[in-house]
């Protein structure tokens, strides 16, 4: 399987089959959403404010209480395909932060964790990500 992780803006730039992991998609978007809902939201709050280590802490808990349906997602896609995911962060989205810190870089690092076999790309500012691995 081969996952490429990006922005809206990127999205244009690869093949294969893209949904959303965005909270909400730009109105030019007509993506279908993840089938697994693991939006940045906690707690049924946005998480845009919250500084990196928190954010990153919070994140992977939604992923940690999702796990079984990621796992049940990600074990259907065939070993040829290229599922890309969007959202919209940006390295120009990052005002302040050197990095992009960012839930897709999270959900690409718990792939790679998940199935070894995996290929995940990070794509327009996800292969500088903010955090180091856990």
């Amino acid at each position: 399987m081969k996952i490429v992780l990006t922005s809206f803006r990127d999205a244009k730039n690869w093949k294969g089959t893209s949904c959303s992991i965005a909270r909400w998609q730009p109105s030019w978007s007509s993506m279908p959403e993840f089938p697994v809902d693991i939006k940045p939201i906690y707690k049924g709050r946005p998480m845009v404010h919250l500084l990196p280590e928190d954010f990153r802490i919070k994140y992977e808990e939604i992923l940690k209480n999702k796990e079984q349906e990621l796992i049940e997602f990600f074990s259907k896609i065939e070993s040829d395909e290229t599922l890309i995911l969007c959202c919209w962060c940006n390295m120009d989205r990052q005002k302040g932060y050197e990095r992009l810190y960012c839930h897709r870089i999270l959900l690409g690092w718990w792939i790679e964790e998940h199935f070894k076999c995996a290929v995940v790309k990070y794509a327009d500012g996800a292969e500088l990500p903010i955090w180091g691995r856990t």
